[in-house]
């Protein structure tokens, strides 16, 4: 009897042993900042770990532009992160962008974009003065707030 105890009580142990020793698969984030991975005053300011775990929520806090004259563009793994709202309305001097951390290595490309925008003639002039009777057709709408899309 006493052997059967001991005996089940060493499964028990080596059981919870294997399990405590069990971690779970971390995964790096990566950050670019139009497209350069040297942006250091910016990435710093992120106060990013260097890793996560598949699930776990990550939240990045950038501080506005103090003469508006540029806003942030981020995209994760190559698909547009929104600004979280929710925290941004509540801290005017930062906005913040959140997300649920991927399965895999993420790639956080963050995008600084003047607010002032070149008229379209400026900056596209090949779409300008077209030799076409049907024109051409261009649609801008408004995703969210100061985002602005384009298509022909």
């Amino acid at each position: 009897m006493k052997k059967l105890i001991v005996f089940l009580l060493a499964v028990i142990c080596a059981f919870v042993l294997i399990g405590c020793s069990q971690t779970q698969t971390k995964y790096k984030v990566k950050v670019s900042v139009d497209g350069n991975e040297k942006d250091d005053a910016l990435i710093g300011s992120l106060n990013l770990r260097e890793s996560y775990a598949a699930g776990e929520d990550v939240t990045l806090k950038l501080r506005r532009s103090p003469t508006e004259e540029y806003c942030y563009y981020l995209y994760l793994n190559g698909e547009w992160l929104p600004p979280n709202t929710s925290l941004s309305d509540s801290d005017l001097n930062f906005v913040y962008f959140s997300f649920v951390m991927p399965s895999e290595d993420a790639l956080v490309q963050i995008m600084k974009m003047p607010t002032w925008v070149p008229a379209p003639k400026d900056k596209f002039p090949q779409y300008f003065n077209l030799q076409t009777t049907k024109g051409l057709e261009v649609y801008v709408w408004e995703d969210a707030d100061g985002m602005y899309y384009c298509g022909v």
